[in-house]
């Protein structure tokens, strides 16, 4: 098996689950490549649209099942858990097993990720700054 590389496009799940099911994995998008200074990269996390209507979630990028191969319930993109992260720490941690690497999101999803990052109220200033850095 080929190496994961922690690139745009590219997705893992990462435990990120609650306080009564830590081990729960939730997708996660890398949104950027690795910056040429620190190696970092920006994600994204994916989690399933809640069922009671009492909860409200961030509709600005909405997933559906068959739009990536892990999501099989219509799910969102909760911009308030983006971070940036180190690549290398990802990779380190997808190839220790800790992680789990998925398929690459399909540039249209992709782009749909990127136009809900740059649009949800949600999203830290941080990281928008971030994200602008890394486009030039």
């Amino acid at each position: 098996m080929t190496a994961w590389n922690a690139v745009k496009r590219a997705t893992v799940l990462i435990p990120s689950g609650p306080n009564h099911d830590p081990d729960r994995k939730h997708l996660h998008i890398v949104v950027t490549d690795p910056t040429s200074t620190t190696g970092d990269v920006l994600i994204v996390c994916v989690s399933s649209i809640p069922t009671s209507s009492a909860q409200g979630y961030d509709t600005s990028c909405t997933l559906f099942p068959g739009e990536h191969p892990f999501v099989v319930k219509d799910s969102f993109v909760a911009y308030r858990f983006t971070r940036i992260v180190s690549a290398q720490s990802l990779e380190e941690k997808v190839a220790a097993g800790e992680y789990v690497a998925k398929e690459m999101l399909n540039e249209k999803q992709f782009e749909y990720v990127v136009t809900g990052l740059r649009e949800s109220p949600y999203v830290a200033s941080k990281y928008l700054n971030f994200f602008q850095a890394t486009q030039a």
